[in-house]
This record gives C-alpha cells, sequence and structure tokens, in this order.
C-alpha cells in the first residue's frame, strides 16, 4: 500500500496563497503608492513608511479570504491603506481634542487662582473688595463661576448645572466668564 502524499491545493482554492503571490508580485507598486499616501499624511521617514506597509499587508492577508481573484491586488491593498490613515487621523483628532480638553480645564484654575491670589492680597491690604469683581459680571457668568469653582462641579454635573450641552461646551463657558472676571480685575486694578 502506498503512502498518499498530500499537495498544497492549488493557489486558485488557496485565497491566502493567491494574495500572497499577488503581493510579491506587487509589493514595489504597493509600496509606491505607500510611500505617496503617506507623505500627504505626513510620515515623512523610511521607519514610518514601512510600518504603514506591513500594516497594509497585515490587513490584507487577514482579509485575503474576502479577496475577489479576478480584481487587481494594488487598488485593493490601497483601501486598507485609505482606512488606515483615516483610522489614523480619527484618533489624533480625539487626542488632540482631548489635550486641548484638558489644558484648558488646568488653564481655568490656574487663572481663577491667580484671581484668588491677588484678590486675597488685595483684601487683605485693604485696597480692594473681589465680591464686587463677581458682582459685575452677568447673573449667566456669575452662576457658571459659582457653579465650577466654589461649589467645585466639573464634567458632566458642571454641564447639567450651568445649562451646557456637554461637558467640552461648559469647559468653554468656563473659560469665557473668567475672561471677563479677568477683565473686570484688571479694570479696577485687581491683577497687574
Amino acid at each position: 500500500m502506498s503512502k498518499a502524499t498530500r499537495h498544497p491545493p492549488p493557489i486558485e482554492d488557496d485565497p491566502r496563497a493567491l494574495v500572497r503571490e499577488r503581493l510579491n508580485g506587487e509589493l514595489a507598486a504597493i509600496r509606491d503608492g505607500v510611500a505617496v499616501a503617506a507623505r500627504s499624511a505626513g510620515i515623512y521617514d523610511e521607519t514610518g513608511v514601512d510600518d504603514l506597509l506591513g500594516e497594509v499587508v497585515r490587513q490584507v492577508m487577514e482579509q485575503a479570504g474576502k479577496y475577489d481573484a479576478g480584481r487587481a491586488v494594488v487598488p485593493w491593498a490601497m483601501g486598507f491603506l485609505k482606512n488606515i490613515l483615516a483610522e489614523r487621523r480619527r484618533k489624533r483628532s480625539r487626542r488632540s481634542r482631548e489635550i486641548a480638553a484638558a489644558d484648558l480645564s488646568v488653564d481655568a484654575d490656574v487663572l481663577f487662582e491667580g484671581l484668588q491670589a491677588a484678590a486675597q492680597k488685595q483684601a487683605v491690604a485693604g485696597e480692594l473688595d473681589p465680591h464686587r469683581w463677581l458682582q459685575k459680571l452677568s447673573e449667566p457668568d456669575r452662576h457658571i463661576i459659582v457653579c465650577r469653582f466654589f461649589q467645585d462641579l466639573r464634567g458632566a454635573a458642571l454641564a447639567v448645572a450651568i445649562g451646557a450641552d456637554t461637558p467640552g461646551a461648559a469647559r468653554t463657558q468656563v473659560c469665557r466668564a473668567l475672561k471677563k472676571l479677568r477683565e473686570i480685575a484688571h479694570a479696577e486694578g485687581g491683577l497687574s
């Protein structure tokens, strides 16, 4: 009895092998397309281009079962590249919004602490009544300052208390109210 030998299935029956073969044949063209797209996305170093190419190849191979053998592999791979770059832009945008929001709340806290320190220093010297600064603010701005800094509300709780749609909108309103408070303090000689 002869031992049956297993042969790999023909390439047409194995989508991963077909995709791998076509990728190898078109790798230079795919790399050129990745390099052009990378430069337009702000990636100029060869390592970044190679990383992006590796991500494209990895995703193409993961989806090899969905490859249409009648389709050219380069445009298919470029579709993956487009999706990878779009996801990177979304992440970068989210990250920059998160950083900006964090900076905004820190700046508001620092500004208010500076206003408080100046007010306390001048109040002790009998030069100024800092409560007048708050009284000169409009009612909505005064309410925003009181909720944020005297009741120590933050995030969604602050948004609900001041009637803002989102925590980000609430932070913006806090910064605007603080700007007005600073202008009043400057006008009265409260801040140098």
